[in-house]
């Protein structure tokens, strides 16, 4: 335990029933650790990574991720909190956080022990407001990679929508933060978070940043101009917000409504016609695949098409877009058209770790493709490979 480095949580399907000894040995190791007791094996002063997975539950309410404790352990270098089945589910309400304005101030007061060592801080679909967000930035002046993603829209009654409009969240992160080099803003809540809104250089303090990953609603937006009219910015004046470091632009959801492919397209050839200025660009990702083709057509149709690899745009737009980036020396990010879906070994435990199927703390273990330890994971804690599950005797 004292030479712990990484902490892989996948357990916190009832987010508010994590393991008791679990969440007090963290918040022990914290607190020992900002009391600056080096010698005591329970500081894990060697923990320099925390992934947290939890999962949405429609039949738990008032669910409360606690983010807090992790966030505050000085030793900690990577932390990464994601909901793992939000895209996969059409009502999904946004998962409220321990970590709010009182509490964090509270928490921060006095405690610089840990400004220096986070360098990748990652938070998916968990409710951080604005000024919380903020908050958190400025304490970790030295991050290096930093992703906000949510799916917070008008209608949700559970915040105040209001508190996110106007904040350009890609702006005050770029002014904060500006040895980022990974900068990562999916984030609906914030109705105006474009690089280009309200000043063109908004990406400027941030010289090292060399892939930014966004959507094109934030990418393009809708500028609050001062006469009222909400208009789009041009392409040239989005292109030029884009730092000279710049080395991989991701732009992965597809085209929405109130913005034409004709506006996308514009912002894709300026990019190109300034590779004069971005120098290092090296890649563009939109999010497309590979054509998928069936197996039916495959032989009978060599032109066969299928736009689903490219949303929002047409064929011609794809093929043009492809042909414009390899004259430019840029290359465009196909991902394979085949998905392959993770597989999970569920079993549950106790508060003291032990395996009992009687208790409540459910632990799920993710495999991705090609699953090389799904076989192994499953024999370890008594699953059946088939499901994944405890065996039934």
């Amino acid at each position: 335990m004292p030479n712990l480095e990484v902490l892989d949580i996948d357990i916190w399907t009832n987010l508010d029933r994590g393991p008791s000894i679990l969440m007090r040995t963290l918040d022990q190791a914290g607190r020992l650790q900002r009391e600056r007791q080096l010698g005591h094996p329970l500081a894990l002063w060697g923990l320099k990574k925390i992934v947290v997975r939890y999962y949405y539950n429609s039949n738990v309410q008032n669910i409360v991720l606690h983010l807090l404790s992790l966030l505050i352990i000085p030793s900690v270098e990577s932390l990464c909190a994601t909901d793992q089945y939000t895209p996969l589910i059409d009502d999904f309400s946004p998962v409220e956080t321990d970590v709010d304005e009182k509490n964090l101030a509270a928490a921060l007061r006095g405690n610089s022990l840990g400004r220096t060592n986070m360098k990748e801080l990652s938070l998916s679909f968990t409710i951080i407001r604005p000024k919380v967000l903020f908050q958190l930035l400025r304490y970790y002046p030295n991050l290096k990679r930093f992703c906000h993603r949510d799916c917070l829209e008008p209608g949700y009654n559970i915040i105040d929508i209001d508190d996110f409009k106007g904040v350009n969240l890609m702006a005050m992160v770029s002014c904060q933060n500006p040895h980022l080099e990974y900068l990562a803003i999916l984030s609906w809540g914030y109705i105006w978070s474009s690089i280009v809104a309200p000043s063109t250089s908004s990406l400027d303090p941030s010289k090292s940043v060399r892939h930014l990953e966004t959507t094109w609603k934030s990418f393009i937006g809708r500028a609050d101009n001062d006469d009222g009219t909400g208009s789009f910015p041009s392409s040239q004046r989005i292109v030029d917000a884009i730092p000279p470091s710049l080395e991989r632009l991701s732009i992965i959801d597809g085209l929405l409504n109130h913005i034409g492919s004709d506006l996308a397209l514009s912002v894709i050839y300026e990019i190109l016609q300034q590779k004069h200025r971005l120098i290092k660009l090296q890649a563009l990702d939109f999010g497309w695949t590979r054509r998928l083709v069936s197996d039916e057509l495959k032989f009978q149709d060599a032109f066969y098409y299928d736009h689903r690899c490219h949303s929002g745009f047409t064929k011609e737009d794809y093929l043009r877009v492809i042909r414009q980036c390899q004259g430019a020396g840029v290359e465009v990010i196909l991902k394979p058209a085949e998905q392959f879906s993770p597989k999970y070994v569920i079993y549950f435990v106790n508060d003291d770790g032990d395996r009992d199927e009687s208790a409540i703390n459910e632990v799920r273990h993710i495999v991705h493709h090609p699953y090389d330890d799904y076989e192994r994971i499953c024999n370890e804690n008594g699953c059946d490979v088939e499901t994944g599950r405890p065996r039934k005797d």
